[in-house]
């Protein structure tokens, strides 16, 4: 990037259920960064437990680090001991912490809403519109923030959700609303494991199921008409925590049914922003560009400008354009999660001490890892 320049930040976080921890540990290591060099925090979006992770990130960001030990606080409290319905050692350990998630929940996220649902044939969950209450996580999320917003931009909070009445996404603002945990409950409430989350008439889904990389809905959101930004054409920090790492090229292999599901939200949940990315490399050429020719037909003399009026006006048409529009030079950081050795049994339903534990020490090397190279 050359030499240091105080730049403004946009951190985007996914969702993955208890791989969220890695964002976690991701943000410790990238908060004193981003402190040391100066940077400002401008948007913290996420959906899903991405959503929960930006939401304390912004609603703590006045603490002496910038709430990165909030956010640790919420992943250690969150960490559930598991029942050893196997041997507790090796990978019958992961196996344990996966049958306490399925039979008994998480005492602080969600709780069984279906007794042994998991034991009973599919043809006799016709009548249930989800196996799981998600009423102890919005109790949490209540201990860390009542409300957030609106008028709220030093860091500005943006969640997803998906919309069923309309079948759209949305994207909760705290520049122009007030974000409760309700708000956040409705970004997670990922179908059939739990209900949709009504609020003000509207029933909403998790985001993650329409997109579960929110850069686009960020920026759509620092775009509204009167909408605190950062200057227009300037250069903006963009980190990505992706939690779904591409898959290495060569055959899948499917060996059972766990297999299926792991696939699936892999599908589902692993980031579709290269569109995204290629668009804000596209516009990052254009600005660029408007910018230096405005600069150098500024430079002319008069009687030379004059001589080339029709473009010089054209030119400022341009510059004025990309300035309402409030676009932003993006400078894209990916921070992506491999697979630990627990991911073929674990996935994102494991929240044994010692998986977040792993997760939030590989976040926090990984993030670590890519600063330095900056």
């Amino acid at each position: 990037m050359g030499e240091c320049k105080i730049l403004d930040t946009i951190l985007i976080f996914q969702g993955g259920g208890s791989l969220g921890a890695y964002e976690c540990g991701a943000y410790r290591a990238l908060a004193p960064w981003l402190r040391a060099n100066g940077h400002r925090l401008v948007v913290a979006a996420g959906t899903s437990i991405g959503a929960i992770n930006a939401a304390i990130i912004a609603t703590q960001w006045e603490d002496s680090d910038q709430g990165a030990a909030a956010l640790e606080h919420f992943w250690t409290s969150v960490a559930t001991n598991s029942l050893s319905f196997l041997s507790p050692f090796g990978v019958f350990a992961d196996w344990n912490a996966v049958w306490t998630s399925l039979l008994l929940g998480n005492p602080r996220l969600f709780r069984p809403a279906v007794p042994l649902w998991t034991f009973s044939p599919p043809v006799t969950w016709a009548p249930f519109t989800s196996f799981y209450d998600a009423a102890p996580m919005e109790q949490t999320l209540r201990s860390f923030f009542p409300v957030f917003g609106p008028n709220r931009v030093t860091p500005r909070l943006i969640v997803t959700a998906v919309d069923l009445d309309h079948i759209r996404p949305v994207s909760f603002d705290s520049w122009d609303m007030a974000i409760t945990p309700r708000h956040i409950l409705a970004s997670c409430s990922l179908p059939p494991s739990f209900a949709a989350t009504k609020i003000d008439g509207h029933h909403f889904w998790d985001g993650g199921l329409w997109s579960n990389t929110p850069l686009r809905e960020a920026l759509n959101c620092l775009q509204k008409r009167n909408s605190p930004h950062p200057p227009a054409m300037s250069e903006c920090l963009v980190f990505i925590i992706d939690l779904f790492a591409p898959q290495p090229n060569g055959s899948v292999e499917i060996a059972g049914n766990w297999d299926i599901w792991a696939l699936r939200d892999r599908v589902l949940f692993q980031d579709k922003g290269e569109y995204d990315e290629r668009s804000a490399t596209w516009v990052n050429r254009h600005i660029e560009f408007v910018r230096e020719l405005r600069r150098r037909v500024r430079l002319l003399a008069g009687k030379e400008q004059r001589e080339i009026g029709d473009l010089a006006a054209f030119v400022e048409r341009a510059a004025a354009l990309v300035e309402e529009e409030g676009r932003l030079q993006l400078r894209i950081h990916r921070i992506v999660r491999s697979d630990l050795h627990t991911d073929e049994v674990s996935r994102e339903i494991d929240f044994s001490p010692a998986r977040i534990s792993a997760l939030i020490n590989q976040g926090h090397a990984d993030t670590a890892n890519v600063i330095a190279k900056m």
